[in-house]
């Protein structure tokens, strides 16, 4: 079973500017930052804290001009237009939760990826810079446990990435939603 880590396109797509603090800000607490600041490694919900959330388009790069259906909003998170979330929300019920949001005028859905993949650890290697474990060198998944996924995080990343099946890849071709990337090499920064 083919796993993609998703990437965004900074040289089409626009992205969102909201960070933690100032989502704290808006959520009316900003004793809520060190909860959002942990909550891709622990895979906390949000459903409690959220309100009324509203964030807006940046240009990537210089060439950014598009609006995407899809892309990313924080780390774990995925940012859906209504076109997107109308053609995945019942797929991806399984694997997090949605929550609103309003960007640039325009309703939108978070998703908050709360599922892990499991690590095939027979087929993932840890790096080591002057003899100190430093991150991973390769990455795999059991592909039994992700059989049924799909969008998950490795918990050997702290959940800082978005990885998916080839069942999301088909998903989001079929529908034909434009954003982001899907890249083989897992652990590829680029």
């Amino acid at each position: 079973m083919a796993a993609y880590q998703l990437k965004a396109i900074p040289a089409r797509f626009y992205t969102t500017t909201l960070d933690v603090l100032a989502l704290a800000e808006q959520l009316g607490d900003v004793g809520l930052l060190h909860t959002l600041m942990q909550r891709p490694y622990v895979n906390g919900s949000l459903a409690g804290y959220w309100g009324a959330v509203t964030d807006q388009w940046a240009p990537q790069s210089p060439t950014s001009c598009e609006r995407p259906d899809i892309s990313f909003w924080d780390a774990g998170c995925l940012l859906l237009n209504q076109k997107a979330y109308s053609a995945l929300h019942q797929a991806l019920a399984a694997d997090g939760e949605f929550l609103p949001i309003t960007v640039d005028g325009e309703p939108m859905q978070v998703f908050n990826c709360m599922t892990w993949g499991k690590e095939d650890m027979s087929l993932t290697e840890k790096a080591y810079l002057d003899g100190y474990e430093d991150g991973i060198a390769t990455l795999a998944f059991d592909e039994a446990d992700i059989a049924d996924k799909l969008v998950f995080k490795s918990q050997l990343e702290a959940g800082a990435r978005l990885y998916v099946s080839a069942a999301f890849k088909e998903l989001v071709e079929a529908h034909q939603l434009q954003g982001l990337r899907f890249d083989p090499e897992l652990m590829d920064p680029f």
